[in-house]
């Protein structure tokens, strides 16, 4: 108590004793804790911000704990300001800092010494509340610190479509760096890079619906439904697939290189769909379909020559790599098949994906080695998750998104790609859309536009199945395949439109 009437002489403020006497006689603060204290605060905080139309704050244990052991390190009450910058350090996922302290004898008193700071409003975006507090004077007084935050969301591509959000935490799956990470846009295709090592740690892109995801979901799962010929060989079949993808496949444009406009990738079933799209969307569905047929295929996110930007399609089949170029206005040629050895001088590589992950060079600054599958030259990194088409089609309005007016609940599961579709067996019977029940239903005329790979299948009303059309020309017989030299001729090349 000489302490506790010290401390009320040298502040020269009575109330100090009548804080003692009520916190040592009256025993006010066995009726009041620590916890109650924080809730009251906040309590407070929380209806100043609701008469300004402020959201809610939220309790932050973490940035607690943080203040608990900034304040038993002795951290003086007239440097908060150091303060505030060492969390910006240290806790990158904390933004928009203010603080204020308070001092007393009793928790009654803190709470007091805070009305100022809690009735006022705050402009700025806080979201969350941390609060800590520390006993001097031989337990006799008590000091705290309140701090309010932004704290930042976890960074996930889908969070960029909601509004609100301009800053977002993200790791550094190289060097696992901690950083602010401000929102890129939702307009295009980003690189997300690490401040501190420099590298690329992920690329996000925006669908047709303006919804953004990790590139490697783009990757669905797809492939056209068709029925193959019997005993064609892996590198015929890869041939076959890429040249029904580039004279199927009109090129467009990219929208993003025109000024104040938008890069929306599309998926494999949309491109087929809408017979046209960019290089990366030609590249998306070449890719998918070369997976759905059991090969290794990534798309490759560079550079070609001098043009600028680009998306091509490497694939290794029979431990024999080949760069496929979906937007080639020349028509596959077997007798000059596209080795990357041969062919791959002027692709600049920057990134690749698959279905489930995402490559990015050990050393982009090195000279590019045109090694593709390398472990030395690249990266793996671990993106979102494998994405099914049947997820995507269940989150969007199938018939405004890919164009048709029906795709049955069977449409993209079991009956139409489904176990026997991936392993090269007969597909289910496709008819059509006046007799169509559950499966791939078009209601409109078939058309190069409207559904482009219907141009390659023989159908006919009579047929019950799909055939794919090997592209190849003078295929004689579906069960005698010609050799190479048969099936390409140097007068049997046609262009498609770019």
């Amino acid at each position: 108590m000489l302490a506790g009437g010290w401390m009320a002489l040298h502040n020269g403020n009575c109330t100090v004793c009548r804080d003692l006497w009520g916190r040592f006689v009256l025993r006010e603060d066995d009726a009041y804790s620590v916890e109650r204290l924080q809730i009251d605060l906040m309590d407070q905080l929380n209806q100043t911000r609701v008469s300004s139309g402020q959201p809610l704050l939220r309790y932050d244990a973490e940035l607690s704990r943080w203040l608990d052991q900034r304040l038993q390190d002795g951290q003086p009450l007239d440097r908060l300001s150091a303060c505030c910058e060492a969390l910006m350090n240290e806790r990158p996922r904390y933004l928009d800092v203010t603080v204020g302290s308070a001092s007393g004898t009793s928790l009654q008193a803190l709470r007091s010494g805070y009305a100022g700071f809690v009735e006022t409003p705050h402009a700025e975006p806080y979201t969350h509340m941390g609060f800590a507090m520390r006993e001097t004077a031989a337990g006799l007084g008590r000091e705290a610190v309140l701090m309010l935050v932004r704290r930042l969301r976890d960074f996930k591509p889908e969070l960029l479509h909601q509004a609100g959000d301009t800053a977002f935490y993200a790791e550094c799956q190289h060097c696992q760096h901690g950083h602010a990470l401000r929102a890129p846009p939702t307009d295009s295709s980003s690189t997300l890079e690490c401040p501190k090592c420099g590298r690329i740690y992920a690329v996000v892109a925006t669908d047709s619906e303006g919804r953004s995801h990790y590139v490697n979901e783009f990757l669905t799962g797809y492939q056209p439904p068709a029925i193959y010929p019997p005993r064609q060989s892996r590198i015929e079949q890869m041939f076959a697939i890429w040249s029904a993808v580039q004279s199927s496949c009109l090129y467009t444009r990219d929208p993003g290189e025109k000024r104040q406009s938008t890069d929306r990738w599309q998926l494999a079933m949309e491109t087929q769909n809408l017979g046209q799209g960019d290089c990366e969307d030609s590249a998306i569905l070449l890719t998918d379909w070369l997976t759905s047929r059991g090969m290794e295929a990534r798309v490759v996110l560079g550079k070609y020559g001098d043009i600028g930007g680009h998306a091509w399609t490497v694939t290794r089949v029979d431990d024999r790599e080949y760069l496929l170029e979906s937007t080639s206005a020349e028509q596959p040629d077997v007798n000059r098949p596209p080795l990357v050895s041969r062919v791959g001088g002027r692709y600049m590589p920057e990134v690749m994906f698959d279905r489930e992950y995402l490559y990015v060079r050990t050393n982009p600054r090195a000279v590019w080695d045109g090694e593709y599958w390398s472990e030395k030259t690249w990266i793996k990194l671990k993106l979102g998750h494998p994405t099914q088409l049947d997820d995507i089609l269940a989150t969007r309005d199938s018939s405004n998104a890919l164009g048709v007016n029906a795709l049955g609940a069977n449409a993209l599961g079991a009956n139409a790609l489904g176990a026997n579709a991936l392993g090269g067996a007969v597909i289910a019977p496709q008819q059509p859309a006046a007799q169509v029940s559950p499966g791939l239903a078009l209601t409109q005329p078939f058309s190069p536009r409207s559904s482009p790979f219907l141009g390659l299948l023989k159908l006919k009303p009579s047929d019950s199945t799909w055939k794919l059309m090997n592209p190849l020309p003078n295929w004689r017989n579906e069960s005698q395949p010609p050799t190479w030299q048969e099936a390409f001729g140097e007068g049997s090349r046609s262009s498609a439109g770019r």
